[in-house]
């Protein structure tokens, strides 16, 4: 469970809750759960992970702080939220920029 930190034994619960809330959806979310490599696993120099990733073995860390994850989810859906907003056509009618 994440660490928290509240003033008094209600704060105390209330910090809990919310950090288990925080990190049951972030360990529930479909990026992980998903089975295949993904373009940040890709590059991955461990070779152990990446077959223990594709055999689905579960993970050793599985409690760890899901905060970079979330943070990295959420700026990936701004960015492509920015590019669909500015997405324009090339001469040949196909889209200018290819949007994942």
């Amino acid at each position: 469970m994440a660490s928290t930190s509240g003033s008094d034994e209600v704060g105390e619960m209330l910090a809990e809750r919310i950090a288990g809330l925080i990190v049951d959806t972030a360990h529930n979310a479909p990026r992980s759960l998903q089975k295949r490599l993904g373009p940040s696993e890709v590059g991955d120099p461990c070779e152990r992970r990446l077959t223990y990733k594709l055999l689905d073995w579960p993970r050793a860390a599985a409690a760890s702080d899901p905060a970079a994850s979330i943070i990295g989810t959420g700026f990936h859906t701004w960015m492509e939220e920015a590019f669909e907003r500015r997405q324009t056509a090339l001469p040949d009618g196909r889209p200018r920029n290819k949007i994942e």
